[in-house]
């Protein structure tokens, strides 16, 4: 194999390699938070707080906590705070009437 070879499958490598690790981001940063909590339960039951992340789904209208089996569609991830002054509901399973 000549060295022109070598070059040709080093960078055919580090592409996949590249390829790779930005489909496990976006995965992560996608599909991971909805599949967190399989039974749709609140990951945490303590009460928001205005840092807190949430996910405004534009699909239901709704702002969910991190961890909400019930996301779906296209969504936002924002803090509780800005969620809230949205005329967004919270969602009536991961985030119940205080």
């Amino acid at each position: 194999m000549n060295a022109s070879k070598i070059v040709i499958w080093v960078v055919v490598a580090a592409i996949v390699v590249f390829v790779a690790i930005k489909a496990f981001d976006l995965f992560r940063e996608n599909i991971a938070p909805e599949i967190a909590d399989p039974t749709g339960e609140a990951a945490e039951t303590s009460p928001l707080r205005d840092d807190s992340p949430v996910f405004i789904t534009f699909d239901d209208n709704y702002y969910h906590r991190t961890g909400c089996k019930f996301i779906s569609g296209p969504k936002e991830g924002v803090v509780f705070s800005v969620a809230r002054q949205q005329d967004i509901a919270p969602c009536p399973r991961c985030i119940p009437a205080e």
